[in-house]
């Protein structure tokens, strides 16, 4: 299990990126609403045990960490959008 905070953080470090900045709580209720705030900060904790029992399933990778080193990495090796 990883927060969203520890998979940016994550991201950034894979990308040789600066660690993303906080905003404060309040600020951002202000702009996006209570609401949203409260949805997008919900503890989302998941398995996917149910389905490697069901469905006889493994994940390609043992981690969250390992599947973004690839994901950055396949990235990285793309051919640009725009040249």
């Amino acid at each position: 299990p990883a927060t969203q905070e520890e998979f940016t953080c994550y991201m950034a470090h894979l990308m040789n990126k600066k660690r993303p900045k906080k905003i404060p709580g309040f600020i951002v209720k202000l702009v996006i609403g209570r609401d949203l705030y409260e949805v997008i900060n919900i503890n989302c904790k998941i398995s996917n045990a149910k389905a490697k029992k069901l469905l006889d399933w493994k994940p390609a990778y043992p981690s969250y960490r390992e599947g973004l080193e690839n994901v950055i990495e396949e990235m990285n090796n793309r051919e640009p959008y725009f040249s």
